[in-house]
This record gives C-alpha cells, sequence and structure tokens, in this order.
C-alpha cells in the first residue's frame, strides 16, 4: 500500500519507501505535469502533423499522461496518439483511480472509465470525443526504461522522464540514456521534459546533444527542464534560456554528469562511483 500525500494543489501523490520521496512536487502533482511536461510539450503544433508519439518514463501515477490528454481533449485536433508508459512497481497502478477522480479530470473521464481503461498494465485504446478524431492507444507496460531504451526502435514526438531524483537513482539520468533518447526523439525533431533542474542532468543531456532551455517553477524548485533535438525548436517559446547562474553551475563539480556503460547495464553504486571518481579528479 502506498501512502497517500495531498500536494499544494489538491492533487493526491504517494510516498515512495525505498527512496523516501514523494513521487511528485509537494506544492502539486498536477500542477507539476502541466508546467514541466504538458505546457512545453508544444502539443497543438505537433497534433497538426496528424500523429503524436510519447514515451512516458516512470508512469507512476499517470499524471503526466492523463494531463496530456485532457490538454488534447480540449485542443479538439483530430489525431492519432500512441503513448507508451513504462514502468515497474505494479502497485503503484493501483492509485491511478483515485488521481483520475481527480474534479479536473472528470470531462477525461467519461472517455478513459467505464472499463475502458483500468488500473493495471496493459493496452487501451479509445476516443477522445464524441467523434472519434482524436484516437488514442495508451500501453502501459512494466519494463525497466534502460532495458526498453536499448531496444526501442520506434520515432517518438515526446519523451517525459520523470523518475526519482538523481541522487537516489542515478542510473536513470545518465548520459547514456540521454543518448539513447537523442536517437529516438531525431526523426521527428522530439523534445524531452523533465522536471530535474539538476546541474549534472543538464549537462548530461547537453552531452547527449540535446539543446537544453528552462521550465517553470513549481512550488519552491527551479523549475524543469526542457531539452530539444533542434536549437531552433519553436518549443523554446514555452521554456526559457539557462541563466548565467545556471550556467557557471553547469561547469562546477556538480555539473559532472552521471555515466553508465553502452549496454546500459552499470549497477547504481557504479554509477555513482565513476562520478565520485571524475568529481574528485575535477579542478
Amino acid at each position: 500500500m502506498h501512502k497517500r500525500v495531498v500536494t499544494g494543489d489538491e492533487s493526491i501523490t504517494c510516498f515512495n519507501d525505498e527512496t523516501g520521496e514523494l513521487y511528485h512536487n509537494q506544492a502539486g502533482a498536477f500542477t507539476e505535469a502541466l508546467k514541466n511536461y504538458v505546457e512545453p510539450a508544444g502539443l497543438a503544433a505537433i497534433a497538426k502533423t496528424g500523429s503524436i508519439t510519447v514515451m512516458d518514463v516512470c508512469f507512476g501515477l499517470g499524471y503526466n499522461t492523463f494531463v496530456l490528454l485532457d490538454e488534447l481533449r480540449k485542443l479538439g485536433i483530430a489525431c492519432e496518439v500512441n503513448i507508451l508508459g513504462l514502468d515497474i512497481d505494479e502497485a503503484i497502478l493501483s492509485v491511478l483511480d483515485d488521481v483520475l477522480a481527480d474534479k479536473r479530470f472528470a470531462e477525461l473521464r467519461t472517455f478513459m472509465n467505464d472499463g475502458v481503461f483500468k488500473s493495471e498494465f496493459g493496452v487501451y485504446e479509445f476516443a477522445l470525443d464524441e467523434a472519434g478524431k482524436i484516437r488514442i492507444r495508451v500501453e502501459v507496460k512494466q519494463q525497466d526504461i534502460r532495458e526498453a531504451a536499448m531496444t526501442l526502435e520506434q520515432d517518438f514526438d515526446l519523451v517525459f522522464h520523470d523518475g526519482f531524483s538523481p541522487y537516489k537513482v542515478p542510473e536513470l539520468w545518465t548520459v547514456d540514456l540521454f543518448k539513447r533518447y537523442h536517437k529516438l526523439l531525431d526523426a521527428r525533431k522530439g523534445a524531452l521534459l523533465t522536471y530535474s533542474a539538476a546541474p549534472a542532468v543538464r549537462a548530461g543531456l547537453r552531452l547527449a546533444g540535446f539543446n537544453v532551455f528552462a521550465t517553470t517553477a513549481v512550488g519552491s524548485k527551479h523549475g524543469g527542464t526542457l531539452a530539444t533535438i533542434s536549437a531552433e525548436d519553436e518549443r523554446k517559446g514555452n521554456a526559457a534560456l539557462l541563466t548565467d547562474e545556471q550556467e557557471e553551475r553547469l561547469k562546477t563539480r556538480s555539473g559532472i554528469p552521471y555515466r553508465d556503460n553502452e549496454t546500459l547495464t552499470a549497477t547504481r553504486e557504479q554509477v555513482m562511483s565513476l562520478r565520485e571518481r571524475e568529481q574528485q579528479h575535477w579542478q
């Protein structure tokens, strides 16, 4: 049983015993999904191409996917949407019904409930409008992201990266994983979005070939990160250039990125140890 916690915007999140962290920003789980993931994603422009492909990494309580779907419903642009949600924790999915009970998802529930979407791993297909013009396929899959990243060949418009903090699960925040994301996003000139503003994360994204921008601050945090394939991506208008102070932090010891191996199989201890050794030799 995951302990529920009510956040500042009255949406719920949970406490994770293993990491000692909440799944979301205490200022608001719903707000974090909206401000750090969905609003900077440029959904209107992507939807006009006729299709959207999204990988929702560390699917968890589903907020990033649910807020995205609700925004697409509001836009009303005819398109096909394919979402791949990845997580390894089956138990957390038991909270999805409670998340969807949020009054802000009232309209979305009319298209997802009545047995269409269940709180378990599986494939779900439905439409977000009565005419069936916004066609949705959501696959929630029990798989480690590093394993998936090594085998996936699908092209994506968006990657939502929402793991626990790099201090707790550094193996999910490495340059090597970000390079795999870059490959999966390259063909569609897509973008990665994450709540993290850690210098090691932003520096790692740059080393992986991304252009890095800052997204809106939520609560006491410093905002998240938008990482684009193209430096001229129109989505940068939904974010901001890093400040001089943020740029300088990337050049410090805290900006040394996490590294895996080529097959993304290093243990957590190995990833941490490698970074610590690199930090010791930093000048």
